[in-house]
């Protein structure tokens, strides 16, 4: 086996990762792990293009949206992200 790419050192703590076919990329959830607790530390969702190339697409600092665990319904273009605090679901468009 040989190594194809590897990103730079700019995740938090990624869990989860969605292969998206129509658009050729990841979706990487990204979490402080440490500080999930803490409002005022940030969770994320980052796109990644299949060379390696990361491009932020959601920051949820200060909304309390819990990015660990997330969905993407390809069909309808959503990504679906639960809530920690207020037991909510989030979905949100993702544009081509």
């Amino acid at each position: 086996m040989a190594k194809a790419w590897e990103t730079k050192a700019e995740f938090v703590t990624s869990e989860s990762v969605l292969y998206d076919p129509k658009r050729k990329c990841l979706y990487i959830s990204n979490f402080d792990q440490f500080n999930m607790l803490n409002p005022a530390k940030y969770q994320f969702i980052s796109k990644l293009k299949l060379n390696g190339e990361i491009q932020l697409i959601l920051h949820t600092e200060n909304r309390g949206e819990f990015t660990a665990d997330f969905e993407f319904i390809k069909e309808k273009k959503l990504l679906i992200i639960p809530t920690f605090y207020d037991n909510r679901v989030v979905a949100y468009k993702i544009s081509e």
